[in-house]
């Protein structure tokens, strides 16, 4: 088989692998496969090993143009990371909703019940108390409130 098939399937097969990526990658690394195809199409005489040095440099070259293109781009508003909901609480001014006879209250978040927790031990909530979430507790991950 011709060596330029074999760089043509592996740029297909990358390029059909990047439906699976987010990141365009493998795109990119595909691309370089079917530069090196074409290239090996154009000069039939060029030995395998030097298309593979190529391919390693075209790859090499692309993925700095993908870095550049990945670091340049950041994060955008409204992309998801991990735990980053819960910054989002933080501020929230709500009520109790709830306080149980163990010293336990849940609050009302977002149209949802939670278990709350008091930002300074030995603080006394009551049904309809004001309360601002002013962190996040790490462990719990329970929203830790202040009366206002």
């Amino acid at each position: 088989m011709d060596p330029a098939y074999i760089w043509l399937i592996l740029a297909f097969g990358l390029m059909v692998a990047e439906v699976v990526g987010t990141d365009f990658f493998l795109l990119f690394l595909g691309v370089a496969a079917l530069v090196t195809s074409i290239v090996t199409f154009l000069a039939s005489e060029i030995s395998f090993s030097a298309q593979c040095i190529l391919y390693g440099v075209l790859s090499l070259v692309f993925v700095v143009i993908w870095l550049l293109r990945h670091k340049r781009k950041g994060p955008r508003q409204g992309d998801y990371t991990p735990n980053s909901g819960f910054d989002s609480l933080k501020g929230i001014q709500t009520e109790i909703a709830e306080v149980g006879s163990d010293g336990t209250f849940k609050i009302i978040v977002k149209d949802s019940v939670c278990l709350a927790r008091a930002a300074s031990e030995g603080t006394q909530f009551a049904v309809g108390d004001r309360v601002k979430i002013v962190d996040i507790d790490e462990t719990t991950s329970r929203p830790v409130v202040e009366k206002i």
